[in-house]
């Protein structure tokens, strides 16, 4: 989906155009050619968007299960991460910024849609967690 709305192509672009695999344990977002009519729709709604690597979604499986108790299936933490890079990086202040949304965040709320763990084998997740060690 990012590459479709980074380039404006939508469906007319596959990760594989541009020497990726689309080979992720994130399955539940592995998408190699966004949908048009999804990527037309949100282009006007979506602020910004990331990707992220395997290892980190295990490392943040691996944290969530050792301070929560929980697991979820590896595609579910990806949105973990968002608000950290949103204050970390140059160009997510500048976003804040611009709309005048500094002084705003402290009320701040940063939802993840958290499904899957109760759907994952044990002996699957038992490999997740390793990962993330």
């Amino acid at each position: 989906m990012l590459l479709g709305l980074a380039t404006g192509l939508h469906d007319q672009i596959s990760v594989q155009d541009i020497g990726l695999t689309n080979k992720t344990e994130a399955d539940g977002l592995a998408v190699g050619r966004a949908s048009r009519f999804v990527g037309k729709v949100i282009e006007t709604l979506l602020s910004g968007a990331y990707t992220i690597k395997d290892d980190e979604l295990f490392r943040l499986l691996q944290a969530l299960d050792e301070t929560e108790n929980h697991q979820l299936e590896p595609s579910a933490l990806a949105g973990m991460p968002g608000v950290a890079r949103l204050l970390q990086a140059d160009a997510g202040l500048n976003y804040l910024k611009r709309l005048d949304l500094e002084k705003k965040m402290a009320q701040a709320s940063h939802i993840v849609w958290a499904t899957g763990g109760s759907l994952v084998p044990r002996e699957v997740m038992d490999q997740y967690l390793s990962k993330g060690k």
